[in-house]
């Protein structure tokens, strides 16, 4: 749970109240969240609040603090002590710093940064990390996504480990093809990543997907679901969507089109991962040598083995496994290429397969730009 920002600061200043709250240390809005957190846990029993987040990418120009430091940690502070007064202690717990990678001129400190000093100077204050990150392609398909926040989630074990969340993660939308394509949408606003209807974005997300969980993330969140969400500034204009989802549940009212309530591509393979990767699951280390833009994620859940390759390059691939766990087990195979992707009568990811022995040394071929998943989890 949490908010975008000082309330009336960056969003619905068309009331002009920015000036009635004068920033994340304001103990009227703090007393607001705490009153409004104990309504929700005390009074209604909501058990599904575990973490509240203040500020949305406090880092940012985009944010209300826009980059203060010092004013967005006082501010979580006093969200603090404030949750042990109300006696919410082990009922909420506050995340943080929720900052991206970008470098802000007016801050103390640059994006990564934002996370680094969360770590050294709010481990007594912040239940969890989290950060956001919009990678280009580029970035992704090169592996480097994995390797910088491998390191990062190594410092912040090494000096007060806490759970480690990717809260967003998206691709960048900042780029010449995107912005075209946004701009030729008359109903797209500029924060929107065209991509989502493209099958490429399926295998791009399922990349950084499994380089968040072998970087040592405990959870990651993508961004977003659906279109009907979100306009841009929150106006309500439907000439301003933001066009980030696996579909847009309002299509025929918004734009005119029930097409666009279809299931985008990039639905399938999260679905999979996120299905077949449940909370309490142990990411495990997968040794041998792996090509350059192709990645191998595995991970044991009672008992149960799930591996997702994705060969994010635009060559075949043919790999030899041997598999030290439960060799008795049968695996239930889904695939996601250009050209086949099975689904039900629900447009749900259907496997090619569900008897498969693995057993020894097992070969299994994965085509350019795709993704296989193998499970042993019977759902």
């Amino acid at each position: 749970l949490g908010e975008w920002g000082q309330p009336y600061k960056v969003h619905d200043t068309q009331l002009d109240m920015q000036d009635k709250f004068s920033g994340a240390n304001d103990p009227k809005w703090i007393n607001l969240i705490v009153g409004h957190l104990s309504h929700l846990i005390n009074n209604k029993g909501y058990t599904c609040i575990k973490y509240y987040n203040l500020v949305n990418e406090p880092n940012g120009y985009w944010s209300s603090v826009d980059g203060n430091w010092q004013n967005w940690k006082e501010g979580v502070i006093m969200l603090n002590n404030s949750i042990i007064e109300e006696g919410l202690v082990g009922q909420i717990k506050i995340i943080g710093p929720d900052a991206t990678p970008y470098n802000n001129e007016k801050s103390k400190f640059t994006g990564r940064e934002w996370a680094i000093e969360s770590v050294f100077q709010l481990d007594t204050v912040l239940g969890a990390y989290d950060v956001h990150d919009y990678p280009t392609k580029e970035y992704v398909r090169s592996g480097n996504f994995q390797k910088d926040y491998s390191k990062l989630i190594a410092f912040a074990d090494s000096v007060a480990p806490k759970p480690f969340f990717l809260g967003e993660v998206g691709l960048e939308k900042y780029v010449e093809p995107n912005i075209k394509r946004y701009e030729a949408d008359p109903y797209a606003s500029s924060d929107s990543q065209m991509s989502v209807y493209d099958y490429d974005y399926g295998v791009d997300m399922a990349d950084v997907l499994a380089q968040s969980m072998n970087s040592g993330f405990d959870a990651t969140i993508a961004w977003g679901l659906d279109d009907a969400m979100h306009t841009n500034g929150d106006t309500g204009d439907r000439h301003q969507l933001k066009r980030w989802g696996m579909w847009n549940s309002l299509g025929s009212e918004l734009t005119g089109d029930p097409n666009d309530e279809e299931i985008r591509p990039w639905f399938y393979t999260w679905a999979l991962m996120t299905r077949y990767y449940p909370s309490g699951t142990k990411i495990i280390k997968m040794d041998g040598e792996i090509p350059k833009s192709v990645r191998v994620v595995a991970g044991i859940y009672n008992d149960a083995l799930t591996m997702t390759l994705v060969n994010n390059s635009e060559e075949d691939h043919s790999f030899h496994f041997e598999l030290y766990h439960n060799g008795d087990q049968l695996f239930t195979k889904y695939v996601y290429t250009e050209d086949y992707r099975a689904v039900d009568k629900n447009y749900f990811p259907k496997p090619i397969s569900d008897e498969i022995s693995v057993k020894g040394d097992y070969m299994i071929k994965v085509p350019a730009k795709s993704v296989i998943l193998l499970t042993s989890i019977k759902l």
